[in-house]
């Protein structure tokens, strides 16, 4: 039999693997070595490797899963809905995965003897996006109230210290704060971001979605032009001046909608009307013509919010946000 073979670059074909798969995952390959599907010629040896690839990448899930399980099960025996886990569901030939758990790392797995009540399973997962970062379209990190001193730290200094790339991500969200949470949510090894949300970014060059519950130091606007479009932001324990650097920024050009959340309470530092101002005299807002800024905090008065509207009308979305606060009977 005669074949026509058709070079196709690893790109390329991903791009067309999904309908592919679907076409051809349930039945053998013919003898030729390359596969005409809807006018397209595949290499059936590319396409057998993808399909490996699909079945390691879910083996590989499952594995990780089945190891934090089996860690954990005892120390959170009667408390299994509590425990840390990972989820997953494919998209595609991609995959949108999910921690559940505690964010502070005590190191790699394999270097460290870990025993009960250290988190195992953030460190494991931490491992497997550094081992499997290529298959992985979107990443949420979500878990319980809990921390220490108020604070609940999202440690990713090993991750972003580390070589990875992940090439196809596409959404980065760590969980925000509640107004009723018993912990503040904060990325950073302690109480300081140090620019670890730069760090992070950089190794997500297709991202369009970024959710942090700490504000981006000046380093983050110091990265090359960045394609993301939906960018919420907390400012956590420290602002870091994030207002008044993204409007002198010009590597954000994508954007088309911004949440930002001031800070929760006098404890800590508040972003200046005067910085709003220069958020809205910028070009920041001109990226997009239907632009979107929704902005929570509990001190804007309607007086300033019109102002705002004057120098650059957009769509603002004003939400009166404070902590909960105790009630206590007086002695």
């Amino acid at each position: 039999m005669n074949c026509i073979a058709l070079h196709i670059t690893n790109r390329i074909f991903l791009a067309h693997s999904v309908k592919l798969f679907v076409l051809i995952n349930d039945i053998s390959f013919p003898s030729c070595s390359v596969l005409k599907i809807n006018g397209i010629f595949v290499h059936t040896h590319l396409f057998q490797e993808f399909k490996n690839n699909v079945s390691s990448m879910i083996e590989k899930l499952l594995a990780l899963q089945e190891r934090i399980s089996g860690f954990h099960a005892e120390e959170w025996e009667g408390y299994l809905q509590e425990m840390p886990y990972v989820s997953f569901a494919k998209k595609g030939a991609l995959y949108a995965v999910q921690f559940y758990g505690e964010g502070y790392d005590d190191g790699p797995v394999e270097e460290h003897a870990y025993e009960e009540g250290e988190n195992y399973a953030f460190a494991a997962f931490i491992d497997f996006l550094i081992e499997n970062p290529s298959h992985i379209l979107s990443l949420e990190f979500t878990g319980p109230d809990e921390g220490a001193n108020g604070i609940r730290n999202w440690d990713f200094t090993r991750l972003a210290g580390s070589d990875v790339v992940f090439e196809n991500l596409k959404v980065f969200k760590v969980a925000l704060t509640d107004p009723g949470d018993h912990n503040m949510s904060i990325i950073g090894p302690a109480y300081d971001e140090e620019g670890m949300i730069a760090k992070l970014v950089s190794k997500m060059p297709v991202l369009r979605e970024l959710q942090v519950p700490s504000a981006p130091d000046s380093s983050f606007f110091e990265l090359g032009e960045l394609p993301i479009e939906l960018l919420t932001v907390q400012a956590g324990m420290d602002h870091q001046h994030f207002i008044r650097n993204l409007a002198g920024s010009t590597n954000l050009k994508n954007l088309r909608a911004l949440d930002y959340t001031d800070g929760f309470s006098d404890k800590f530092p508040v972003t200046s009307f005067e910085d709003y101002k220069l958020l809205f005299e910028s070009d920041v807002f001109g990226s997009y013509k239907y632009f979107h800024f929704t902005l929570r905090d509990s001190r804007m008065t309607g007086k300033q919010l019109t102002e705002l509207q004057q120098i650059r009308k957009i769509q603002l979305l004003h939400v009166k946000t404070s902590p909960g606060e105790y009630v206590y009977l007086s002695e």
